[in-house]
């Protein structure tokens, strides 16, 4: 015979696993829309450099369109988790199904600023030499023609987001990052995903 009482524990035992459910859901979205805005990002800046909106770059003749890959994703998620700005060793990059993985990392006040930080790399880079005036291995990797697969981690760490991104296939620090477009694609703006 279920009693007053034992009706009263069940509701709250099932109030508590509710609620329990509830944060939790709410923690898994607002990982999920960090993820969301620096996979966005990355189209958005492959799309200003594919449709020649970044001075000094030529655009893209083709930039492959980014795949969402899970591993890739989980190992960036360990490394931003650390909240230690630290790439993993070449040996940690080793994974069965890519024959070459890159990463990146920054530590931002901002998702956005991060993803930024990387792109604004190109202000270093010369097309056609393939020269760095300082570091632009950043920029290279997010600009990839070829990339195919992408995984990011972020972490709030104190007052600032670790976002890390792994890539692959890397980019090959000997060729440009893409295929030289022509200016005439210029004119073709359109929303298109890459």
């Amino acid at each position: 015979m279920i009693t007053m009482h034992t009706t009263k524990y069940l509701c709250i035992i099932l109030l508590f696993i509710f609620s329990n459910l509830i944060i939790c859901k709410r923690n898994k979205l607002k990982l999920a829309k960090e993820i969301r805005e620096v996979f966005q990002l990355h189209k958005y800046y492959r799309n200003s450099i594919r449709f020649c909106k970044i001075p000094g770059q030529p655009p893209a003749k083709y930039l492959s369109k980014l795949k969402w890959n899970k591993h890739l994703a989980e190992k960036a998620q360990i490394t931003a988790d650390r909240c230690d700005y630290a790439y993993d060793s070449p040996s940690d990059m080793r994974f069965d199904e890519f024959t070459s993985v890159a990463q990146n990392i920054a530590d931002s006040p901002t998702i956005e600023k991060a993803v930024a930080s990387w792109f604004v790399e190109h202000k270093n880079y010369t097309y056609d030499d393939n020269t760095c005036k300082d570091t632009c291995m950043q920029y290279k990797q997010l600009v990839r023609g070829e990339e195919t697969e992408i995984g990011c981690g972020v972490k709030k760490c104190k007052k600032s987001y670790l976002v890390v991104c792994n890539y692959s296939p890397a980019v090959d620090d000997e060729v440009q990052p893409y295929e030289k477009g022509t200016l005439d694609q210029c004119d073709n703006v359109d929303d298109a995903e890459y």
